[in-house]
């Protein structure tokens, strides 16, 4: 989503955020749904305009760079995965109270059950995921990818340059590259979509760029021996 996109979002949101605290005011039904519903999409698009404001200050490529050949570990802040964590929390408490809440729809019914039972799948996923962490670790020979309890580990003369790339619909700029290792359906979605068939899970306290370029600089070194 473009910069214009988020302002857009973070206007509308605000809005009816404002909207439903006069419902709430009134005494109206779903004055507080409004509220926590609109108020998360107005904390997602400020995040996503400014990710220092949840992700903290930016670390410095060249100065990681100079860690070579490693291990230099990265790793994820808790502001972020605690930031989806109650988004997720408040968007299935509203499809919960949604589904409740309306006559029953022999269309709609089904699927607003169907994204409670989903939506609240991932909160576990997220708690573990603020819990545990994730972290990307750099070597001479590849690079670790943590991710709650899954690792992998990555060869640099298995994998492509890296680029930055938007899937959507969240539209949040990702790291992306080409693995030669990588297989299946989620691989082939992921070429579809972004034009590279793999891609970094988070960007680490880094902006999307700068990862990239932190990337490329150390595959370049240990491809090259130095």
């Amino acid at each position: 989503m473009s910069r214009t996109g988020q302002y857009a979002l973070l206007f509308v949101s605000l809005a009816f955020v404002a909207a439903g605290i006069g419902m709430a005011a009134t005494g109206a039904e779903g004055g507080w749904p409004a509220i926590l519903f609109f108020g998360v999409c107005a904390a997602v698009a400020a995040w996503q305009l400014w990710p220092r404001l949840i992700e903290g200050e930016t670390k410095d490529p060249g100065e990681l760079l100079a860690g070579f050949p490693g291990p230099v570990i990265l790793r994820m802040g808790r502001g972020k995965p605690a930031l989806l964590l109650a988004a997720t929390l408040v968007f299935w408490g509203v499809l919960l109270w949604l589904t409740l809440h309306r006559p029953f729809d022999p269309w709609l019914t089904p699927i607003l059950w169907a994204g409670v039972a989903v939506t609240g799948l991932s909160l576990p996923l997220l708690a573990l995921l603020l819990v545990n962490g994730a972290s990307l670790v750099l070597t001479a020979e590849g690079f670790e990818a943590r991710h709650v309890w899954r690792r992998r580990f990555v060869r640099w003369r298995d994998i492509g340059d890296f680029s930055v790339g938007e899937i959507p619909p969240s539209y949040i700029p990702i790291v992306i590259y080409d693995d030669v290792t990588a297989s299946g359906a989620l691989a082939r979605a992921n070429a579809a979509i972004s034009g590279r068939n793999a891609a970094l899970p988070d960007s680490y306290g880094l902006a999307p760029e700068d990862l990239a370029e932190l990337m490329n600089g150390w595959r370049g070194r240990a491809l090259s021996g130095r």
